[in-house]
């Protein structure tokens, strides 16, 4: 199988090497500076395109949409997103986009608890594919699953897109937790709360909650809370240290959560205090005393 893989960074050199260790070809395309790492690389995307008959996009939320124009995507072309959050012009899912901005409409997501450092190791593994098209996620199931990847089948793209939504928002929380030195039972206040508001927002959006509990949620979440280098957590650590994260990855998805909460009337307030923090709009401990003070509450979801 011909695979392609569009993106720079160490997700798009893990989903590369999957698919090679795999015995397939596959060929990624880096919008920017080629990895160092030895993988067959072009900075031609078009090239990606007219290669693959299976794509994976693993770029920034920000970027899908650019890319439309210069792949070119076809009518031939199975694709799947590894990305987190809603697309912030229009709230949509990512994975919609594709078939209405281009001609391909067999499209799915990717999600998972994949650590890139971990797969260069050959270290185990696994995934989510998620398409309402059995082809699709049977495709991207052909192509990654393997020794060192197992990789698991869904017909709910949304549900797998929300959880990986929320899971990097979470991450960040658990940096700034860990940065502000509480113990972890605050930790654990923080995520498991952190998904009750994240199965709230499935309800609202009328997606199935039980994404929240799968890979693309509970699998991925811990591996990035228990991983003192992933992106997401060490957002949270900068931004109590003063840095600016407003135009990170997880801090971004925050406010398309957001967005989306409140147009279904769903209230997100560990999310909000997130983006606020790294706005400089709340201080931590401010947060943290603003979220404790909340009047109690019946239930726990």
């Amino acid at each position: 199988m011909n695979v392609g893989i569009i993106g720079a960074g160490p997700i798009a050199q893990a989903l590369t090497t999957i698919a090679l260790s795999n015995g397939h070809e596959a060929l990624l395309g880096t919008p920017g500076r080629p990895p160092r790492r030895k993988l067959p690389v072009t900075q031609r995307l078009r090239d990606v395109t007219d290669f693959a008959e299976v794509v994976l996009i693993a770029v920034p939320a920000w970027d899908v949409r650019g890319l439309f124009t210069e792949l070119g995507l076809a009518p031939r072309h199975r694709t799947l997103l590894f990305t987190r959050g809603l697309d912030s012009e229009s709230g949509r899912w990512l994975s919609s986009l594709v078939g209405e901005l281009t001609p391909c409409v067999r499209v799915g997501v990717l999600a998972g608890p994949l650590v890139s450092s971990e797969v260069f190791k050959g270290i185990p593994t696994a995934l989510v594919a998620a398409s309402p098209y059995d082809e699709v996620a049977h495709l991207a199931q052909d192509a990654l699953h393997g020794s060192a990847c197992r990789v698991y089948t869904s017909r709910d793209p949304h549900a797998v897109e929300l959880a990986a939504t929320m899971v990097g928002v979470l991450a960040v929380a658990v940096g700034i937790v860990d940065g502000m030195g509480l113990g972890v039972g605050t930790r654990g206040v923080v995520v498991s709360r952190g998904l009750a508001e994240a199965v709230r927002l499935a309800h609202g959006l009328g997606v199935d909650p039980a994404g929240m509990y799968g890979l693309a949620g509970v699998g991925e979440l811990f591996a990035a809370a228990s991983n003192s280098k992933h992106p997401a957590y060490l957002d949270g650590r900068a931004i109590l240290d003063g840095q600016d994260r407003k135009r990170s990855e997880p801090i971004r998805a925050a406010l398309t959560a957001l967005a989306a909460g409140k147009r279904v009337g769903v209230e997100l307030p560990l999310t909000a205090a997130i983006h606020a923090i790294a706005n400089g709009k709340l201080g931590a401990h401010e947060a943290m005393r603003m979220l404790m003070e909340r009047p109690p509450q019946d239930g726990e979801v």
